[in-house]
């Protein structure tokens, strides 16, 4: 897979495919269980299909089009903010079964090995950034921080199980 492209407010940052067809897919998965979500809908369909479909280097989210109200922008932080929490809950890597399930059927879109939750934490941050209007060092000084505490969890984790091993 590739980079692509994603733009809001003339504003523009490059992301990896595979990480915005992750965001995507959990973006939907936690919307269906929200009663809160009735401004995103369209965009999720969407942002769905184009998670499907696409070609690598082209998986357009157009948020200019689906985050023009409010409501839908604030939607969009919520679901964002709920799509961190599911990843912090998956610990230090996203499992391969999940993965797996979520892997849409594109050329070049595969994961070998269990992905690292940080990675698309800081990928879920520079989206909301982008939203925001504040890309740039304020959302890197948060991504680090959070990868800094997923490497620390992992570390923890990995020395738990070393421990009950010997």
């Amino acid at each position: 897979m590739g980079h692509n492209f994603q733009t809001f407010g003339g504003r523009t940052l490059k992301f990896l495919d595979s990480d915005v067809v992750v965001l995507v897919r959990l973006m939907v998965r936690v919307a269906e269980t929200s009663s809160d979500c009735t401004n995103l809908e369209a965009a999720l369909s969407a942002w769905a299909q184009g998670a499907e479909h696409s070609c690598p280097g082209v998986i357009p989210l157009e948020l200019d089009c689906f985050l023009t109200e409010p409501q839908a922008r604030a939607e969009f932080f919520v679901v964002l903010e709920r799509v961190r929490n599911l990843l912090a809950d998956f610990g230090g890597e996203i499992p391969m079964e999940t993965i797996n399930a979520m892997k849409p059927e594109l050329p070049g879109f595969y994961f070998i090995i269990s992905p690292p939750t940080s990675r698309f934490l800081a990928a879920s941050l520079q989206l909301e950034g982008l939203v925001r209007g504040t890309a740039g060092e304020e959302v890197s000084a948060e991504t680090e921080r959070l990868i800094q505490q997923f490497r620390a969890t992992l570390q923890a984790s990995r020395s738990r199980d070393s421990g009950r091993r010997g």
